[in-house]
């Protein structure tokens, strides 16, 4: 089994268009997966707080009413 080198990388971040490039591509990959990520936590964060329907007992049933 070899190892890899950096240079091996390096080397293949210059043959795929250059170390800019690959900066922006690795860049862009972080910033999607960011992305993906936060939209997912806030997302969960809106389910949780249910859909905004639920009507609480003392808005059906003031206690206000009275009976005469």
């Amino acid at each position: 089994m070899t190892t890899t080198g950096w240079k091996a990388y390096l080397d293949y971040a210059k043959f795929c268009g250059g170390y800019f490039i690959m900066a922006m591509l690795l860049l862009l990959v972080l910033l999607f997966t960011l992305s993906r990520l936060s939209s997912g936590v806030w997302l969960q964060i809106w389910l949780d707080q249910g859909d905004g329907l639920e009507v609480s007992f003392s808005s059906v049933c003031p206690s206000n009413l009275s009976s005469d």
